[in-house]
């Protein structure tokens, strides 16, 4: 039942976040999923945006090869 993804790096698997049918606890109409966004490498669906955001700055010349990036979120969740 399970697939097993193989990916090249943690990066390449943010966003592949499994869906979960929850046909146990709902009979319709239609069907209903859970997005499984803990399964992603940081825990959360904010890794999605966190790649976004440092992918557009890369191809903005905002953000050079190998440079440092400090992140300073004191949220905690």
């Amino acid at each position: 039942m399970w697939q097993l993804l193989k990916f090249r790096s943690a990066i390449d698997a943010i966003g592949n976040t499994p869906l979960i049918e929850l046909s146990r606890i709902y009979d319709g109409p239609g069907k209903l999923f859970a997005k499984m966004e803990f399964v992603n490498p940081g825990g959360s669906v904010k890794d999605r945006i966190a790649v976004r955001i440092l992918q557009d700055a890369y191809n903005d010349a905002e953000l050079k090869k190998a440079q440092p990036v400090v992140e300073m979120t004191i949220c905690g969740d």
